[in-house]
Order: structure tokens, then sequence, then C-alpha cells
């Protein structure tokens, strides 16, 4: 997180430079409207979903589900019921969700791409 912070840093010293402060926080607020790819996250066995801003849990995972090749999951955990995003999830009939631990301070849900039989 300390190397993270201090690249963000100096990147945002290096673009101040060559934009007006409107034009940095209209690209900052952009970014904000849309999970980047950089987060490792998605991309982890185990996927943190307090760790994304509420409005991109929902893209994000579905992103890396889609990703899913039969017979593969990925683990979703959390300090709040994931209820309504597995029921989200759950809408592709080739996707299979086990709770693993249910709350009431960890949430830790299982989410498998179904085989064909």
């Amino acid at each position: 997180m300390t190397q993270l912070s201090e690249h963000l840093r100096q990147e945002r010293e290096v673009l101040s430079l060559h934009a007006s402060e409107t034009a940095w926080q209209q690209a900052m607020d952009a970014m904000d409207h849309r999970p980047h790819a950089w987060y490792p996250l998605t991309h982890a066995p185990v996927i943190n979903l307090d760790a994304f801003p509420r409005g991109q849990v929902l893209e994000a995972v579905s992103a890396r589900i889609q990703q899913l090749h039969p017979g593969e999951q990925v683990e979703l955990m959390g300090s709040a019921d994931p209820k309504l995003l597995c029921s989200r999830l759950l809408r592709d009939q080739d996707i299979a969700v086990n709770y693993l631990v249910d709350g009431p301070q960890a949430w830790h849900v299982r989410v498998t791409r179904r085989t064909a039989e």
C-alpha cells in the first residue's frame, strides 16, 4: 500500500504539471465511475468486497466471474452479507454459490462455474 500510495502521489505530481485543476478533477471523477483494470483483487482467488467502492462491486465481480472456466471458482469475502450480489450472479445458470462463513462479522462465499454434465 505504501508503494502504491507513493506511486500515485508521484503520478499526480507529474500530471498536475500538464493539466488544470478542473481537468484533473474531471479525470478523477471519471475514474470513480468504473472498476479499474489494475485492481489485483479481481484476479486473486479471494476477492475482498470491502476494498471496492460500493457502486463498483457488482461490475467488478461480474467481470471476474465471466472469466471463470468450467470448474473454476473464486471466493468472495466481506463484512456484509453479499446476498443481493449472489442473487444477481445466480442469474447465470452456469454459476453456483455456496456460503462458507455466514456472518455476522465476516462473510465468505464460494462462486463456481459449473462444468458441463
